[in-house]
């Protein structure tokens, strides 16, 4: 009862989210101060989650405030449907 919808409801917005979040963290990775962090000999690992994620996440944030109505108006129609 609860798996397929909400497989419904979730499979499009995280494909969404998902393309979205490697979009800016290639972008953010181009950025001067990810060099500049690698300069300094941190690791590639706190690179990316301390410098890179951090703000890679703020368009991912402000789209999926957007996305939450949607998906909250097509949890009743998906409901209804099964």
């Amino acid at each position: 009862n609860l798996i397929l919808p909400a497989v419904t409801l979730g499979i499009r917005p995280m494909a969404i989210i998902t393309q979205l979040t490697r979009s800016a963290m290639l972008d953010v990775l181009n950025q001067d101060y990810i060099r500049t962090a690698y300069a300094k000999g941190l690791g590639k690992k706190a690179v990316v989650w301390k410098h890179a994620f951090r703000n890679a996440l703020n368009p991912v944030i402000t789209a999926i405030t957007g996305w939450f109505a949607e998906l909250l108006a097509g949890a009743f129609f998906v409901e209804y449907i099964f």
